[in-house]
């Protein structure tokens, strides 16, 4: 049975994608590391359509073993994942002065490592099936530029950003293909107890970038690579 994946799919732009693609009748998969949000946001899911099956998994993708676990799980049911939505990610904002051990490796493991431990594992995967398949990657305008106060979260955005142009050149010609995306701010509880300064409820509407990305990654009849969203001024 063929699936899309969705990391961070519990809440935010990641649970309006898995609305998205289970409006469009596929079959989804949602990660998340709270189980209780994870089993609420499921069951939430499966109200939307009778018609297809959605999966809630509760994993720590900065693992590499829990994600080789749920790889070789997949393959014990027959299940294939035909697109990847990287989206998992969290945010540090402040001086670089104020910046701890601990929010290092989280905001790194959570933008970064997890990225890479996943995208890796999927294109070991999906190459072995016989479909076009697509790994699509939510990064931000972060890895773009870099801004002032967030200079961990850009560092993460900017490595994966380099890991991913590696990888789309590493398996160019074969059966995946890799779309990156950079979306400016999106209202999703991503800010929630994050003291930012923005003004963030004039941010996009996360049901709104979820729909580009969807059609950008789906609808579309000709590849885009590299997609910029950002609200009209």
């Amino acid at each position: 049975m063929i699936y899309s994946l969705i990391t961070g799919g519990t809440s935010g732009l990641g649970y309006e994608l898995a609305k998205k693609l289970i409006k469009m009748g596929k079959n989804v998969i949602i990660m998340g590391r709270d189980e209780k949000k994870l089993n609420s946001s499921t069951k939430e899911l499966k109200i939307i359509s009778q018609e297809v099956k959605v999966i809630g998994v509760k994993i720590d993708i900065s693992n590499l073993s829990e994600v080789d676990k749920f790889f070789l799980d997949l393959k014990t049911d027959n299940i294939e994942i035909e697109h990847l939505y990287n989206n998992a990610g969290q945010g540090f904002f402040g001086s670089v002065e104020e910046v701890t051990e601990y929010e290092i490796s989280s905001i790194l493991n959570s933008n970064l490592v997890g990225l890479i431990n996943m995208t890796s594992r999927a294109v070991t995967h999906m190459k072995s099936l016989e479909q076009k398949c697509k790994i699509i990657n939510i990064l931000s305008t972060a890895a773009q530029i870099g801004k002032k106060n967030e200079t961990i979260y850009c560092a993460a955005k900017w490595g994966a950003k380099g890991f991913l142009e590696s990888v789309r050149d590493e398996i160019h010609g074969g059966n995946i293909e890799v779309i990156i995306v950079y979306p400016g701010g999106m209202n999703t509880p991503f800010w929630n107890d994050i003291d930012s300064g923005y003004e963030f409820l004039t941010f996009m509407k996360a049901e709104d970038v979820a729909e580009e990305i969807v059609h950008a990654a789906i609808n579309h009849k000709i590849l885009i690579s590299d997609l910029v969203i950002n609200r009209r001024k």
